[in-house]
């Protein structure tokens, strides 16, 4: 048994509208991506890339592909709202019961042992998919899918719905589908730390970035970490500490929603960034502060926002009581961050630590006594009573 073919899921723009990290140039001025296109060959299945149409033509993408395969580029671009529908538009020619891996273009650490013996069950067991779990990182990841079964997820769902967005939970969310799940080893710790080493190339910016022009809102994880606060702070106005805001745009959005904001963080020229592009006023002002020793007096705001800052925290029990303490009595603090079963040594080398959901929880009930904790499991997708995913979503009170 063979794989009918490899895609590799990739866009020189990411959900946040700039450019992809996948394409940072390694020391040798290749893309990141050409490590996943020679991870991608030792598993001899012709690759194709997927990409949306904005990346028709790429001579990047051309040129990497040539380069490192030896052949011209396969190359299906469009559907630009689902990547689902791209994946199944390039199995047109494949028979209902061919089976594909399906990579992203990050993908340049995988074990592929770990990924030959998930195909092979997969197969052996006529499985619609195989998958990883939702909380091993995605760049140590990929997808096995029967084809019959990605066309079958794609005509039951709702072309608005976020499953169109990710395949993986698409497949998995389908009715009576039968899904391998795969037999994972913890890595050792060298292991990791050589993935981590080798990431720096990847990881150069100190800030996510955002391109509000050119957001693809289905896919904008960021985005909805705030859409979710928003939606749990109710209509009242309330005072509201945006830290580690980065460049700004989740500040603006809570002020659009009602709200008077600051935006905290520790880096004057992002706040100045931020500043010329959302300016400042009444209800939105920039302050540059130490969420470990903040300058507030106790009981400050109604509600604090942290999104992707504690991964970046050396004392995180420090900087949540620190937030606890500034909070009102009853308000809420609104948190995410990186879910990572392997978060001791995170591969994103701008991280000092990631978590898993129970570490988590545990974590978070040091400082606060009560903790819903949602696991998203890509993109905006949540499923009820369901805390594991890539990323985790906490309300604390």
């Amino acid at each position: 048994m063979t794989i009918a073919r490899t895609f590799i899921q990739l866009s020189t723009r990411s959900w946040q509208g700039v450019p992809d990290f996948s394409i940072s140039p390694l020391e040798n001025g290749e893309p990141f991506f050409a490590l996943t296109l020679r991870m991608a060959k030792q598993l001899s299945a012709p690759i194709m890339l997927l990409t949306p149409s904005w990346d028709e033509g790429s001579a990047l993408l051309r040129d990497t592909y040539a380069n490192v395969l030896g052949e011209p580029l396969k190359h299906f671009a469009g559907l630009d709202n689902s990547p689902l529908l791209r994946l199944v538009e390039a199995c047109s020619d494949l028979d209902d019961h061919a089976y594909v891996v399906r990579m992203n273009a990050l993908n340049a650490f995988i074990d592929l042992e770990e990924v030959r013996a998930l195909v092979m069950s997969t197969m052996a067991s006529t499985s619609d998919a195989g998958l990883f779990e939702d909380d091993i990182p995605p760049q140590l990841t990929v997808d096995v899918f029967r084809v019959g079964a990605l066309r079958s997820a794609a005509r039951s769902l709702d072309l608005q719905s976020p499953l169109q967005i990710h395949a993986r939970q698409a497949v998995a969310a389908a009715s009576g589908t039968r899904v391998c799940r795969a037999v994972v080893r913890t890595p050792p710790d060298e292991e990791l730390r050589r993935a981590r080493a080798a990431n720096e190339a990847l990881y150069r910016l100190a800030h996510l970035e955002y391109n509000e022009k050119l957001v693809i809102p289905a896919g904008d994880q960021l985005g909805f970490h705030y859409d979710l606060a928003i939606a749990e702070m109710g209509n009242l106005p309330q005072r509201v500490l945006d830290i580690a805001c980065g460049v700004g745009f989740g500040s603006a959005r809570l002020v659009r929603a009602g709200h008077t904001v600051i935006g905290a963080d520790i880096d004057d020229a992002v706040l100045a960034d931020a500043a010329r592009m959302f300016g400042t006023s009444e209800k939105l002002s920039w302050m540059r502060i130490d969420g470990e020793a903040t300058p507030f007096e106790t009981a400050s705001f109604d509600s604090v926002c942290s999104f992707e800052t504690l991964e970046h925290v050396a004392s995180p029990v420090a900087f949540l009581s620190e937030l606890r303490r500034i909070l009102k009595p009853g308000g809420k603090l609104f948190l995410s961050v990186p879910q990572n079963r392997f978060g001791h040594i995170p591969l994103n080398p701008q991280h000092e630590r990631e978590y898993r959901a129970a570490d988590l929880d545990v974590l978070l009930h040091q400082s606060f006594d009560n903790v819903a904790l949602r696991g998203i499991k890509q993109g905006r997708i949540i499923v009820d009573g369901d805390p594991i995913g890539a990323n985790s979503y906490a309300t604390c009170s």
